[in-house]
């Protein structure tokens, strides 16, 4: 009985390699595209055909077949509110001829959840989900008939990377990115037994080319920080370091009567100088954090003017001058200013490429000319900490945070509330400034 199952099983291959391959005709490939960003990928010149290759492995593997012509040259690019309805305009005889219709539109997820059930949706998945594809594939053979008719929604979520940077939000991912989502939708929609119209699927970011901080993180080794119930943890200095960082606290000041609060006078002098904004009260931004491994305990404290009932809405308004402290008990570890909303001469982002934020070889450049702008700092926080001066300069919606000791770049680290991975430029550089540097630059406050 072997034997027979055997033979019977080599029958079958010889036979199947000696079926003629079907050839494919790509009669339309369409991609709808509001903003020019599908446009911008498919510019590129390694894109089209390390597309065809896949799609040629895919079409060989569930229908042995590949496509006439490699070079996509029936690509077209339109608005969503010009969708062409589908028609089967070709005519032939030739029954190892196989016809098909792709399509590929990106959707934003305010534009993608508009249109569901909210009930049926988690929102954790609204607001992990970065943005939609949904790709569409329709096979028929020469007398026109439906082998494959189907979609697929592509929730794009942030993938493990080890980039640091500025999140390019035009761009969502890098091109290989793109081509890889590519790559697993059109294998779900071409295989005869996946049945799936919806599916998360995880891919690293793209990061924004800038001349501050990728020339100077590409190919350097990262740290990587887990994160667990607040508390930050990481290998460094031969040893394990731990944060745990609180949730913050907002105290208002009482400045007049009975019970007034004790505040010292470089705050009540800028409290006197600040604008007098209807509406508005000073306060103590405080935010616990605790040095876990050498069982030290710190206080952020940061002098504000809370702005509300306004047109623009509350808001937040740092007190000039060095009247923001971190406090080790009652005991000054640093004093600070905090400036907003700056920018250095001869830094810039460039908004004409991006990259996967640590091999340069992964840079893609969408446009003929080089396009740039000032690179931003949100938040620059300038000091004393024991005895060296420090700056933190804060950038990409606050996700990156560039550490400075004695005017000496000492640290590079991505995240927005606790660090999430850095590159460190000195090695000399303690564990426990480290911490204490950290717990001052990734406060909740500087949001």
């Amino acid at each position: 009985m072997k034997k027979k199952l055997h033979c019977t099983f080599i029958v079958l291959l010889t036979v199947s390699g000696l079926m003629a391959q079907k050839k494919v005709v790509l009669e339309r490939l369409l991609c709808y595209s509001a903003q020019s960003r599908l446009e911008n990928y498919w510019a590129l010149t390694e894109l089209k055909p390390a597309f065809a290759s896949q799609l040629n492995t895919t079409l060989q593997k569930y229908f042995n077949a590949s496509l006439t012509d490699s070079s996509l040259l029936k690509l077209k690019i339109i608005g969503p509110e010009n969708t062409p309805k589908l028609s089967f305009n070709f005519n032939t005889s030739d029954s190892n001829q196989l016809h098909l219709f792709l399509s590929i539109q990106e959707i934003t997820p305010g534009e993608f959840f508009s249109f569901m059930n909210h009930h049926t949706i988690e929102e954790t998945q609204m607001k992990l989900t970065k943005t939609i594809f949904r790709l569409g594939v329709t096979l028929v053979n020469n007398q026109k008939q439906l082998l494959v008719n189907n979609s697929i929604n592509l929730l794009v979520h942030e993938g493990e990377t080890p980039g640091i940077g500025i999140i390019d939000n035009d761009h969502s991912l890098t091109s290989k990115g793109f081509i890889e989502l590519l790559k697993v939708g059109f294998n779900f929609l071409l295989n005869p037994d996946e049945e799936l119209v919806q599916a998360i699927i995880k891919v690293p970011p793209a990061f924004m080319v800038d001349n501050v901080i990728t020339p100077m993180i590409k190919g350097k080794p990262r740290v990587y920080v887990r994160e667990e119930k607040g508390i930050a943890a990481y290998p460094y200095f031969g040893g394990q370091q731990m944060i745990r960082m609180v949730d913050p606290v907002f105290r208002k000041l009482k400045l007049k009567g009975k019970n007034a609060d004790t505040v010292s006078g470089n705050i009540l002098t800028a409290i006197d100088k600040a604008s007098n904004i209807r509406g508005s009260f000073f306060t103590f931004l405080e935010q616990d954090s605790r040095d876990v491994m050498r069982n030290r305990n710190y206080q952020l404290k940061l002098a504000a003017q809370m702005v509300e009932k306004t047109e623009e809405g509350s808001f937040t308004i740092f007190l000039p001058g060095k009247v923001h402290y971190l406090f080790e008990a009652k005991d000054t570890v640093a004093n600070f200013t905090i400036e907003t909303n700056k920018t250095e001469p001869g830094k810039f982002l460039l908004l004409d490429r991006n990259w996967n934020g640590y091999d340069t070889s992964s840079i893609s450049i969408f446009a003929q000319r080089k396009l740039t702008t000032p690179f931003d700092y949100r938040y620059k926080l300038t000091g004393t900490i024991g005895r060296d001066l420090f700056t933190i300069k804060c950038s990409g919606n606050n996700a990156i945070r560039e550490i400075f000791l004695n005017d000496k770049l000492v640290v590079i680290a991505q995240g927005k509330f606790m660090p999430q991975r850095f590159v460190v430029f000195d090695a000399s550089l303690s564990p426990e400034l480290l911490n204490q540097l950290f717990v001052i630059g990734f406060a909740r406050f500087f949001d």
